[in-house]
Parts: C-alpha cells; sequence; structure tokens
C-alpha cells in the first residue's frame, strides 16, 4: 500500500512540479487586466477600497482568498446535504447562508490583490492561488442556483447551467493566455454573482416554489434559465473574438508561441465526457446525486482551467494528460462494460479521487513556487508587516 501510495505522489509531482525555466518566467510574470464591470465602475470599487483598509496588516492575502472559498464550499454543501438532487426544499437560514456567504467570497476574493499592495507582498503566486479558487468556487456557485430554482426536475437545464458557467471561466482565460490580457465585460462575474445571492435571498423569504409561478406561461426558473444561456452566449463573443482574431506570440500565436487553437482540445475533454455520461446512465445514480456529479466535474474543470492560468503565467504549452482524467474515464468504462460497478458508489469513489488529485497537486505547486520565491502561502512575514506599519 506504501509503495502505491509513493507511485501516486511521484506521478503527482511529475505533473504539477514547474521546471526551473517555468519559474523564472513566473517570476517575470506581470498580472495585466481590465475592468469594465457596471457594478465595480459604479460602487463596489470604492466598498472595497473601504474595506481593505479594516483588514490588520499581518492578514495574508492568500489567506482572505481560501477563507472566502472555504466559506463558499461549506454553505454550498449544506445546502446540498438538504437537496442531494436539487429537487428537495432546505431551511430557509440555508438559502440566506449561501447569499451571505457568496457576498463573502465576492469581498475577500476582489481584496485580496488591494491587501497584497497594501502589504507589499504581491507576487504572481498570489494571482495564481486567486485563479485557482475562483476556479473551484465557480462549480459551487452554479449547483447553488441549481439547487435554490429547483432546477432537479430539469437535469439538462442544470446541465446548461453547468456547461455555460465553464465555458465562460475557461474561456475567459483563454482570451488572456492568447492575449496576454484577462478582460471582464461590463456585465461580468461580479454582476452574476449578485443575481445568485438575489436568487437565494427571494429563495430564502419565499420558498423555492416561487420560481414555479409562471410568466407568459413560462415559469420563471425556465425563464432564468433562458436568460442566462443568452447572456453566456453575448459574453463568450469578448474572449473568442480575442482568440480568433490572433495573440501576441509569434505569427499571432499564444503567449507561449503555440497554437491558439489548441485550448479548446482539454476544454471539450472537460464538457463533452460529463453530457455523454449522463445521457448514457443505465440507472438514476446521476439523477438522485445530481450536485455531486456536476461538482465532481467541476473539480475536473478547475483543474484544467489553471493549467491553462499557469501556462499563461509561465508563458509554457499545455498539457493535456492529467491523472484527475481517471475518474471520468472510470465513469465512462464502467457504462461500456454495461454497468459493472454501481454508478453511486463509483461516483463517489471518483469524486474523491479528483479531489484527491487537485489538492495534492495544489499543494505540491504551491510548496514549490512557495521555496522560489522565498515566501510563505499563508503568512506576512513579521518584519514586512513592521515595516508597512510605520
Amino acid at each position: 500500500m506504501f509503495v502505491v501510495f509513493e507511485r501516486i505522489v511521484t506521478a503527482f509531482q511529475e505533473e504539477s512540479m514547474l521546471s526551473q525555466a517555468q519559474l523564472k518566467r513566473l517570476l517575470e510574470h506581470r498580472y495585466c487586466s481590465q475592468d469594465r464591470s457596471i457594478l465595480s465602475e459604479l460602487f463596489m470599487n470604492n466598498f472595497w477600497n473601504w474595506l481593505v483598509e479594516r483588514y490588520p496588516l499581518w492578514i495574508a492575502p492568500n489567506a482572505l482568498t481560501f477563507v472566502g472559498l472555504m466559506t463558499n464550499v461549506v454553505s454550498t454543501l449544506i445546502l446540498a446535504w438538504y437537496s442531494p438532487d436539487a429537487k428537495q426544499t432546505a431551511p430557509f437560514w440555508v438559502y440566506m447562508i449561501c447569499a451571505l456567504s457568496l457576498f463573502f467570497y465576492q469581498s475577500l476574493d476582489a481584496t485580496d490583490g488591494k491587501q497584497a499592495r497594501r502589504t507589499e507582498t504581491a507576487t504572481p503566486l498570489g494571482e495564481l492561488f486567486d485563479h485557482g479558487c475562483d476556479s473551484i468556487s465557480q462549480t459551487f456557485i452554479v449547483m447553488q442556483i441549481c439547487m435554490a430554482l429547483q432546477l432537479g426536475y430539469y437535469p439538462i437545464v442544470v446541465m446548461l447551467f453547468w456547461v455555460s458557467a465553464t465555458l465562460m471561466f475557461y474561456c475567459a482565460h483563454w482570451q488572456a493566455y492568447v492575449s496576454g490580457m484577462l478582460r471582464f465585460g461590463r456585465f461580468d462575474v461580479i454582476e452574476a454573482q449578485f443575481c445568485i445571492m438575489a436568487i437565494c435571498t427571494v429563495t430564502s423569504i419565499c420558498g423555492p416554489e416561487v420560481w414555479k409561478n409562471e410568466l407568459f406561461g413560462i415559469e420563471l426558473k425556465i425563464l432564468i434559465t433562458a436568460l442566462a444561456a443568452l447572456i453566456a452566449v453575448i459574453a463568450l463573443y469578448s474572449p473568442l473574438t480575442v482568440v480568433f482574431t490572433g495573440g501576441v506570440g509569434k505569427n499571432g500565436s499564444t503567449v507561449a508561441d503555440t497554437s491558439v487553437l489548441f485550448p479548446a482540445v482539454p476544454l471539450a475533454a472537460v464538457v463533452l465526457p460529463p453530457m455523454i455520461i449522463f445521457c448514457k446512465s443505465t440507472s438514476n445514480a446521476f439523477l438522485t446525486h445530481i450536485v455531486l456529479y456536476f461538482i465532481m466535474f467541476g473539480i475536473v474543470s478547475a483543474k484544467i482551467t489553471c493549467k491553462l492560468v499557469i501556462g499563461h503565467m509561465t508563458k509554457s504549452e499545455l498539457q493535456l494528460s492529467d491523472s484527475i482524467f481517471c475518474g471520468p474515464l472510470a465513469l465512462f468504462f464502467n457504462q461500456y462494460f454495461d454497468t459493472a460497478i454501481n454508478e453511486y458508489p463509483l461516483l463517489l469513489i471518483c469524486l474523491v479521487w479528483c479531489a484527491f488529485c487537485f489538492i495534492c497537486q495544489s499543494v505540491l505547486l504551491v510548496k514549490q513556487i512557495c521555496n522560489y520565491l522565498k515566501i510563505e502561502c499563508f503568512r506576512i512575514p513579521t518584519s514586512k508587516s513592521l515595516r508597512v506599519r510605520k
């Protein structure tokens, strides 16, 4: 058993560790973004600037990011406990906790960079850590809205929500990999998060039955889904335009001088399998536990998106192979062999495997970068904190 575990760790190290050349390029990386968000410009930036001044100088920026993520994850898992199939009604306070936790996460996520500049501890690790936490959080946020609207009665709609969110998040970093700049549109992450907060709040006050009311003969939950899909299509236009216009590398290539179209391959490897496996299932396991199903594939999506972010920051070619794909492959081949193993316990095993892969490889990568930069992930040196305070 120990030998097997040792081999797994060795394989994880080979997958996650950066070369010395990549580490050098990571150190040279400079964050570049363009934010045109309506709410950010109107008042949220002023709120975040006020909020960050309330933080003690000894709080590390990455600690803010991580606490925000865990708050969001825990609140979603509480809701999933009451509604694993996205059909059940949870206690009113659970929906309110989800709304508040999302606002809490949004606030910490928006101020971690400001805290880094305030404490003079901004590093490339902070950007990578922030995007990594965002990649995980976006799946849990999608599951929140699906459970609040009780979309389990419409599994195709749940899939549509998940695919839309995955495409939007991945394509945002795809165009950054191509152009070297991360761009936020007029209606982007902040606006979408406030919409989800509003839905969770209304559900807490009125109950999820309120979304069964009809407008123009169509249930409100279906109208919300259709509107979200329309917004997703419109939002995808900008990053895809950047991608197909050509990048900043040689002959219009990416920052790593690679094909601007290749990132579509890992994206397809993330989006297509859950759709095929879900539709070909011979049991009700994925319907009954639809939240866990898409959380598992959300972790896979987060891992591949993180590889894209790393490729952008280190100007490196993307690698398609990843041990995290063993989870989806196990579900796929189980169906190919006429469901030799019961799908529900296999789903749990695959979920644990994917989470294990993501966490272990993330820890190994963060440790390597911390050692290279001679910093600590969740701690600001006392000497630096005192110097900034003076």
